[in-house]
Protein backbone atom coordinates (compact mmCIF):
# COMPACT_ATOMS: atom_id res chain seq x y z
CA UNK A 1 0.00 0.00 0.00
CA UNK A 2 1.35 3.42 -0.91
CA UNK A 3 1.83 6.08 1.73
CA UNK A 4 -1.00 8.61 1.65
CA UNK A 5 -0.54 12.16 2.83
CA UNK A 6 -2.27 15.52 2.88
CA UNK A 7 -0.81 19.02 3.00
CA UNK A 8 -1.46 21.26 6.00
CA UNK A 9 -0.79 24.97 6.31
CA UNK A 10 2.21 25.84 8.50
CA UNK A 11 1.36 28.05 11.46
CA UNK A 12 2.35 31.71 11.08
CA UNK A 13 5.22 32.65 13.40
CA UNK A 14 4.89 36.05 15.06
CA UNK A 15 3.88 38.97 12.86
CA UNK A 16 5.46 37.57 9.71
CA UNK A 17 3.33 37.81 6.62
CA UNK A 18 4.41 36.38 3.35
CA UNK A 19 4.06 33.27 1.32
CA UNK A 20 1.92 30.59 2.87
CA UNK A 21 3.90 27.41 3.35
CA UNK A 22 2.63 23.87 3.79
CA UNK A 23 3.90 20.58 5.21
CA UNK A 24 2.79 17.01 4.50
CA UNK A 25 1.27 14.71 7.12
CA UNK A 26 0.84 11.00 6.64
CA UNK A 27 -2.82 10.04 6.79
CA UNK A 28 -4.34 6.60 7.00
CA UNK A 29 -8.03 5.99 7.27
CA UNK A 30 -7.79 2.26 7.87
CA UNK A 31 -7.86 0.72 11.34
CA UNK A 32 -6.63 -2.68 12.49
CA UNK A 33 -8.29 -4.24 15.51
CA UNK A 34 -6.57 -6.14 18.28
CA UNK A 35 -8.64 -9.18 17.32
CA UNK A 36 -7.37 -9.05 13.72
CA UNK A 37 -3.76 -8.71 14.86
CA UNK A 38 -4.25 -11.60 17.29
CA UNK A 39 -5.69 -13.81 14.54
CA UNK A 40 -2.77 -13.03 12.20
CA UNK A 41 -0.14 -13.69 14.89
CA UNK A 42 -1.98 -16.84 16.01
CA UNK A 43 -1.93 -18.25 12.47
CA UNK A 44 1.83 -17.60 12.18
CA UNK A 45 2.85 -18.99 15.59
CA UNK A 46 2.01 -21.72 18.11
CA UNK A 47 0.41 -19.24 20.53
CA UNK A 48 -3.34 -19.41 21.03
CA UNK A 49 -5.49 -16.55 19.77
CA UNK A 50 -6.57 -15.61 23.33
CA UNK A 51 -2.95 -15.64 24.51
CA UNK A 52 -1.89 -13.32 21.71
CA UNK A 53 -4.84 -10.99 22.28
CA UNK A 54 -4.04 -10.80 26.03
CA UNK A 55 -0.38 -10.05 25.24
CA UNK A 56 -1.35 -7.26 22.81
CA UNK A 57 -3.70 -5.72 25.36
CA UNK A 58 -0.99 -5.78 28.04
CA UNK A 59 1.57 -4.35 25.61
CA UNK A 60 -0.83 -1.52 24.83
CA UNK A 61 -1.37 -0.82 28.53
CA UNK A 62 2.36 -0.86 29.31
CA UNK A 63 3.26 1.37 26.37
CA UNK A 64 0.53 3.84 27.34
CA UNK A 65 1.93 4.04 30.88
CA UNK A 66 5.49 4.57 29.67
CA UNK A 67 4.48 7.14 27.04
CA UNK A 68 2.49 9.04 29.65
CA UNK A 69 5.62 9.15 31.82
CA UNK A 70 7.85 10.13 28.87
CA UNK A 71 10.00 6.99 29.15
CA UNK A 72 9.85 5.56 25.64
CA UNK A 73 12.25 6.32 22.83
CA UNK A 74 12.68 4.83 19.39
CA UNK A 75 12.86 1.04 19.58
CA UNK A 76 15.90 -0.77 18.24
CA UNK A 77 15.42 -3.05 15.27
CA UNK A 78 15.43 -6.76 16.05
CA UNK A 79 16.65 -7.80 12.61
Amino acid sequence: MAVQFEFYKNPVQGEEEGETSYHPRVVNFQHVTTQRLAAEIHSATTFGKAEVEAMLMELSRCMGNHLREGHLRRAKSTS
